[in-house]
């Protein structure tokens, strides 16, 4: 059996930067993911949310965009928030988090609007 490991928000982003992560693995998981909500519910999901925002990871949005777009999803919710929201955060490191966060999702923005995916115009609430 395979040892699955849980690496957390920022280890999951290291280690597709360490390129430590099958992307090959990533597209088989994001299908199997939204064939499972399909078996379940009878009806392909509307739209993509990725937890703790992993869909707009570098590497992995592009895999994300295509195998959605494959399953009929139509939009993606991106966290790309004004990073004026984030001078009151704290502490420091966290409002860094955001930032990284709300770039990378104005940069996937492109990669799922050539999938032909919907993407809201902002988003409040990190």
């Amino acid at each position: 059996a395979r040892r699955r490991e849980f690496r957390g928000k920022q280890g999951l982003r290291d280690a597709v930067d360490r390129r430590e992560i099958s992307l090959e693995e990533v597209s088989l998981e994001v299908a199997a993911q939204l064939q499972a909500f399909c078996n379940l519910t009878g009806y392909a999901p509307l739209h993509i949310d990725g937890h703790q925002h992993c869909h707009v990871i570098p590497g992995i949005a592009p895999i994300v965009a295509r195998v959605s777009r494959s399953f009929g999803v139509r939009s993606v919710r991106l966290p790309d928030e004004a990073h004026s929201h984030f001078h009151h955060v704290q502490p420091p490191a966290r409002a860094d988090f955001f930032w990284h966060v709300g770039t990378l999702a104005r940069e996937a923005r492109c990669i799922f609007r050539e999938e032909g995916l919907c993407c809201p115009g902002g988003f409040a609430g990190f």
